[in-house]
């Protein structure tokens, strides 16, 4: 059973400001709640607390101290057919790499209640939807801090909502910018469930998906994005800090209650005027073609910046750049097209084909998926598993599930999705020199 999340909100979609409805669960090393409802485990647990600190506390201590960031996005099935952050196969998913120490964020694609809007045709709002809370989502990670003493969460520096729009990272507290400059990079996994794997397969690269949230306009969807992700981070780093010294005070590992934002971060007469000078389809299409790599995310609302930067200034003004997530993906019943469900979406030619060829195979890969899939057949499934994982030289890895079907719900198909990801999930841990924190 997946617990209740730290943090309920929305963010606005960078296509048209649809209201998109999502979720962070931060592990039980950083405060939040354990998957298990089990009544006697939590008197278990209390009564360790009541007579020492060799319990429960100290073991998330000791997790938040050798805690890596790392996270990991769950995109939902097809929404019409009833797919939400609420399936039960994204809840599978979610519970078990949450237990391995890593945050999960989730969200609602446009269609899929709390979400607004209506489902598109041809899948390009819905990218669009996945690029919003993937740049929140690595903003939000950025801006976590949980090395930073919980005195100085309340400094001038550090204040408890941002102000401004755009945002300048550095006005939060984050490990990179509290003196750990040899921290590794933020380890992310992109995933995706049936509907959802096949919008990750078309994203850009994250480069592309970062450079949408450069100086964006004040009141715009993007700086919206990124000012909730500033007050989300802020909050996170407040109630981990907070769970911290109860822990040092031996006052018990209480697990902070659910967050829920609603609203906006901007006045609404910025939003009012932003939308009113939305650019159109050909100037959204136009800035996938900005820089190849950003430089860092500190640049992000420079002043009188137009989206370029110059490495000496970067240095000059802070010090290294910021290193772009190690990014891995996770593909569960996946779609190949042409899937006859889905033929008008995502006119793809051969370019953008060896494009997802090449971003699964230069990066760490895993696809799971069952010998009954009723969606793509195993018949397609298995040569496009193979031929990607010759290329990439391992990168790319696969699981066959016998006797599973495209929605896990045959005898023992769940419990086999679970360990093919529990089992991937901790060989990227070991790489990453991530200790897993329960």
């Amino acid at each position: 059973m997946l617990p209740e999340p730290s943090f309920a909100f929305t963010v606005p979609s960078v296509h048209d400001d649809t209201v998109l409805a999502c979720r962070i669960y931060l592990p039980v090393c950083l405060g939040g709640r354990s998957s298990s409802g089990n009544k006697a485990m939590r008197r278990r647990a209390d009564s360790t607390r009541n007579s020492s600190m060799s319990g429960t506390a100290a073991t998330a201590a000791q997790g938040t101290a050798s805690w890596v960031k790392r996270g990991v996005i769950l995109a939902h099935p097809y929404a019409p057919l009833g797919g939400c952050f609420d399936n039960p196969v994204v809840h599978s998913l979610a519970r078990e790499i949450l237990d391995a120490g890593w945050i999960v964020g989730t969200f609602n694609f446009r269609g899929a209640a709390p979400s607004k809007g209506r489902t598109s045709w041809t899948g390009k709002a819905e990218l669009n939807d996945y690029i919003s809370f993937a740049g929140f989502f690595i903003h939000f990670l950025h801006f976590l801090n949980t090395t930073q003493d919980h005195e100085s969460l309340s400094s001038p520096d550090s204040p408890s909502q941002p102000t401004g729009s755009p945002i300048t990272p550095t006005k939060y507290p984050s490990q990179q910018s509290s003196g750990s400059c040899t921290a590794p990079p933020t380890a992310l996994i992109l995933g995706g469930y049936s509907y959802g794997s096949l919008i990750l397969t078309n994203l850009p690269p994250i480069p592309s998906i970062l450079s949408r949230f450069t100086n964006p306009p004040a009141g715009s969807a993007a700086a919206e994005v990124l000012l909730r992700a500033g007050a989300i981070a802020t909050q996170a780093n407040h109630d981990i800090h907070a769970f911290l010294h109860r822990n040092r005070s031996r006052r018990g590992a209480c697990s902070a209650r659910l967050t829920t934002v609603g609203g906006e971060e901007t006045s609404p007469e910025k939003r009012r005027r932003s939308r009113e000078m939305r650019p159109n389809m050909e100037g959204l299409r136009k800035s996938f073609e900005l820089p190849r790599r950003i430089i860092s995310l500190r640049g992000v609302g420079r002043k009188g910046g137009n989206g370029a930067h110059n490495d000496d200034d970067e240095e000059e003004e802070h010090g290294s750049s910021i290193p772009l997530p190690d990014t891995s993906f996770l593909l569960v019943s996946p779609l190949i097209p042409p899937t006859s469900m889905f033929l008008t979406m995502f006119s793809r030619g051969g370019r953008m084909d060896a494009e997802v060829e090449a971003r699964l195979t230069k990066s760490r890969t895993l696809a799971v998926f069952g010998d009954r899939d009723a969606f793509t057949s195993v018949k397609k499934l298995r040569p496009w598993a193979e031929a990607l994982n010759t290329k990439s030289g391992g990168l790319f890895e696969s699981r066959e599930i016998s006797g599973a079907g495209h929605f896990w719900m045959e005898r023992g198909s769940d419990e086999s999705l679970k360990e093919a990801v529990r089992a991937w999930v901790r060989r990227l841990g070991r790489s990453d020199g991530a200790e897993e924190g329960r």
